[in-house]
Order: structure tokens, then C-alpha cells, then sequence
């Protein structure tokens, strides 16, 4: 027979101990590291929160595979980290050499298009600065003008601070086939520097479409890919570069139109001028495609 004094509950949870453990997490000399920082503001979360009841936590699960696919897609990915809370989510990456920042970005264009693909527009900020985070802890002044600059943005755009510009990482060096590279330590990563360009409100912000590569043959006649670097491509892969970076442009023409179809009835005037800005700043990157007039014709909405 059992004592009554016995039990079979599970240990008392040690709270001493967590603290002991939290204390081995953070570093002895806690200091500012330089580090690009984004916050992004998920627009119409909480209605679509409402919206999708039971089945919210799904897009949860793609936003968090967008965040393992973009870090381990990338040789930097342990530099990367982000936080989500509630319709607030921060990327940022220490400035540990020229690649930093491009890996970073592709990592906040991937998570942006994750959310698009749901149905959900993203308002933003990048800034570069002070920025110190360890374990649960998160000081940054990077963070709080990142913050500012997305309360500024007004329309679903990343604006991007003149402090990231002025870097000597963007200056990036063309190659012979059209590519943009970054070298570094005897490697060279291929970068889009047009992500990064002056909107139709003529602010600087990350171009809100992502610049897949046959999108960039498109716009520049150059694909960023080509080994070795004087091949010349036949017109065979021409016309498949033409071809696939139209239908890319087609697949967002689709998803701009599908989210002016969701718009709430009777019309949120403040929603609807978020989609006319998209949809301004699509028709801008279809009238700078080297494409026929009427393929142009065809695309504008």
C-alpha cells in the first residue's frame, strides 16, 4: 500500500536553477554590436486573425519556415535572428563583413513574401546601428529608429535609412555577364542592388516586389547567373528568361488583384490607398521592363 506522504506529481520546477541557466546564456561583457535591424508591421493581422479562427496558426508555421529557410539557405545564417510578437516582427544581423547585409535582406524580402502570399501587407523599416541582444534581452537603438521609420512610412513599403547607403558594402562591383558581386575573403556573393531604389513617393525603400532573376533580365537585360562569365546564351534561354520573368510579373498582378477583390465592403478608404500604392509602384517596374508595348498593355492595372 502506498504511504500517503507519496506521490508520483513531477519534480517541483527549480526556478533557482532557471536563473542560473539564463545567467550562462548571457555574455560577461555585455556590449553594443553593429547590426542592420528591421521591424516590420503585419497590416490587417487582427482582422485576419478573426478572419481564419482555428486555422491562424497555420500562416504561424509559414512565417516560421520562412525564417529557417532564409537562415539556412545562407553560409551566415547563425548571424541572423528575429523575433515575432503579436503583428510585430524584428530581423536583424550583426555587421561581421560585406555579406552581412545581403543575406539579411534576403531574408526580410522572403518573410515579406510570406506574408503577401497570405494575403497580408507589410509596412517597415531598416535601419544599421548600436544593437544588443542576448538569450530574452533586446536593447537596440538600431531597433527603436527602425520603429520610427516604419510609423513614417504610411503606405505597405520597407523604407531603408540612409545610414545602411552609406556603407561601403553596397558598393557593389559589376561583372562582364551582368552580375553584381560582393567579394570578400577570396568569395563573391551575387547581389540585386536594385532591390533597393527610390519609390514612386520618391523615398528610398526596398522594392516592394522581389527581384527574382529572370524579374532583373527583365528590367537590365542581364540574368545573374552565367558560367562562365563570357558565355554567351543562346536565344533559346533569352526567350525562356523573357518568358518566366513575364509570368512572374503575372503571378503578382494576380495577387495585387486578388487582395483589391478582399477589400472589406463597404471600402476602407485607408486600406484601399495601401493597395493603390502597390499597385502604383507594380505598373513603375512594368514600364522600366524591356517588354513589347503590348505585354505592358497587358500587365498594368
Amino acid at each position: 500500500m502506498n504511504s500517503p506522504f507519496q506521490t508520483n506529481a513531477a519534480p517541483t520546477h527549480n526556478p533557482f536553477k532557471s536563473l542560473i541557466e539564463l545567467e550562462s546564456e548571457l555574455p560577461k561583457n555585455p556590449e553594443y554590436e553593429k547590426s542592420f535591424v528591421a521591424f516590420l508591421d503585419i497590416l490587417g493581422f487582427k482582422e485576419f486573425l478573426i478572419r481564419s479562427g482555428v486555422h491562424a496558426p497555420q500562416l504561424m508555421t509559414e512565417v516560421y519556415k520562412a525564417f529557417r529557410f532564409a537562415r539556412n539557405a545562407s553560409y551566415q545564417f547563425n548571424l541572423i535572428e528575429h523575433r515575432m510578437f503579436s503583428d510585430s516582427v524584428m530581423i536583424w544581423c550583426a555587421h561581421r563583413n560585406p555579406h552581412s547585409f545581403w543575406n539579411f535582406l534576403n531574408q526580410v524580402e522572403l518573410v515579406r513574401e510570406t506574408f503577401f502570399r497570405h494575403g497580408l501587407l507589410v509596412r517597415g523599416g531598416i535601419t544599421y546601428g548600436d544593437h544588443f541582444s542576448a538569450s530574452e534581452v533586446v536593447v537596440s537603438n538600431a531597433l527603436v529608429q527602425a520603429y520610427k521609420l516604419e510609423q513614417a512610412a504610411v503606405f505597405p513599403r520597407i523604407r531603408v535609412d540612409e545610414t545602411v547607403l552609406d556603407l561601403p558594402d553596397m558598393r557593389v562591383q559589376p561583372k562582364s555577364s551582368g552580375a553584381f558581386i560582393v567579394p570578400h575573403n577570396g568569395t563573391a556573393l551575387m547581389v540585386s542592388p536594385g532591390k533597393i531604389r527610390a519609390d514612386c513617393e520618391r523615398e528610398t525603400c526596398l522594392c516592394p516586389f522581389r527581384h527574382q532573376p529572370n524579374i532583373r533580365f527583365l528590367l537590365t537585360g542581364n540574368t545573374e547567373i552565367r558560367v562562365p562569365e563570357d558565355a554567351e546564351y543562346t536565344p533559346e534561354q533569352l526567350d525562356s528568361f523573357h518568358n518566366d520573368g513575364l509570368r512572374q510579373l503575372q503571378t503578382y498582378r494576380e495577387s495585387l488583384l486578388e487582395h483589391r477583390r478582399k477589400l472589406p465592403q463597404p471600402f476602407d478608404t485607408a486600406v484601399q490607398i495601401k493597395i493603390n500604392y502597390l499597385e502604383r509602384e507594380f505598373n513603375l517596374t512594368v514600364l522600366q521592363c524591356n517588354l513589347s508595348q503590348a505585354e505592358k498593355a497587358a500587365l498594368k492595372i
